[in-house]
């Protein structure tokens, strides 16, 4: 297992509490990403992944042609008759259990996370941070870490056939679709596609402007940045 769970608790209680819990989630988040980008960028563990298989090759072809759509179990078997994928779904998904729920552990963080942040730069007005420099600290933590996940997503190698072969297996040992999986796919296909994409994607949400406020989020950032700096440089 991944050992991060950021909890639905962090939800709760007053924003300088919760950004304390989700900054302290986040190290051990960010530490169990670089574990997953080595280990699948170790050529020695890489070559005994199931999509390095070459009797895998067709599905991993269809897999990647559908992705980041649900692996579609008829479409994959067709590829493979009754294949030797169903028959070692339990082994595949222990093999990939704890790699997968570190993606899944990144997808929970990045909500609550963009949802704190956003949440503070909307209600509170820009002097607030001057008069509660640690939350100012915080703040711009929890922010950095958003970002470095995001970056930290873009870095692991493979991870759309991790994402695609456990869910796969997940339902052929269960018998239940794994939920959670679309969210996580479009995220690594989309935001994390690569270090560009997930930058300007990054820029762009800090631009938006919610409604009923006039108050840019990116404006709090520059504004707490210039104030950690020890200046007013701007305005």
């Amino acid at each position: 297992e991944s050992g991060v769970s950021c909890g639905m608790s962090s939800r709760n209680g007053r924003p300088a509490e919760r950004l304390q819990m989700l900054n302290e989630a986040s190290g051990s988040l960010l530490s169990t990403l670089s574990a997953v980008e080595q280990r699948l960028g170790n050529r020695d563990v890489s070559k005994d992944m199931p999509w390095a298989n070459p009797g895998m090759k067709k599905v991993v072809v269809c897999l990647q042609r559908k992705f980041p759509e649900y692996p579609s179990l008829s479409e994959v078997d067709k590829t493979q008759g009754p294949g030797d994928l169903q028959v070692q779904a339990k082994q595949v998904c222990h093999q990939l259990e704890g790699m997968y729920l570190a993606l899944q552990d990144s997808v929970e963080f990045l909500e609550e996370a963009w949802e704190l942040l956003t949440e503070i730069a909307d209600d509170y007005l820009t002097p607030m941070f001057e008069e509660l420099p640690e939350v100012s600290a915080s703040y711009l933590e929890l922010f950095c870490a958003y970002v470095q996940t995001i970056l930290a997503l873009t870095q692991v190698p493979d991870k759309d056939m991790l994402a695609c072969f456990y869910a796969y297996c997940f339902q052929y040992a269960s018998g239940t679709a794994d939920v959670s999986f679309n969210k996580l796919a479009h995220l690594l296909d989309g935001t994390c596609k690569d270090r560009a994409t997930a930058l300007a994607a990054v820029r762009r949400n800090c631009l938006e402007v919610p409604e009923g406020t006039k108050l840019r989020r990116v404006a709090v950032i520059d504004y707490i940045t210039r104030l950690m700096m020890g200046s007013e440089a701007g305005g």
